[in-house]
């Protein structure tokens, strides 16, 4: 459950409060909060390492709407980029950095925590 909101993340470890602190800054989970954002990957779990990047799964039902959301907001932002897959799931993923972060988003028509991303980690 704490997964659910980014607070325990300030708590962490010195990578897991640099997550905090470039998502607060960028106030992506508040821009992105129609999408139900969920962080994945192996930050939350304090066992990244140094190439590890923020993967943040959203419930995404309107990909166009969602490409257009993200990039009214973070289409500035170094090595922005937009894709799609259409099996197995239609997928949407964004990719882009900001400070010394690589945030890759994946947007799929399925709520967060059913999602592979999620669910690899979630045990």
């Amino acid at each position: 459950m704490k997964f659910n909101y980014l607070s325990y993340l300030k708590e962490g470890n010195a990578r897991q409060q640099s997550a905090y602190q470039a998502l607060r800054s960028l106030g992506l989970f508040d821009h992105l909060s129609e999408y139900r954002p969920l962080l994945a990957g192996t930050i939350p779990l304090g066992i990244d390492v140094v190439s590890s990047d923020l993967d943040i799964c959203c419930e995404v039902y309107e990909p166009l709407s969602f490409v257009q959301t993200v990039s009214s907001r973070y289409s500035y932002l170094p090595e922005f980029y937009v894709d799609s897959n259409p099996t197995p799931h239609l997928s949407t993923i964004i990719r882009f950095s900001y400070q010394k972060w690589s945030i890759e988003l994946f947007g799929q028509p399925l709520s967060a925590t059913q999602q592979q991303a999620y669910r690899q980690y979630d045990g």
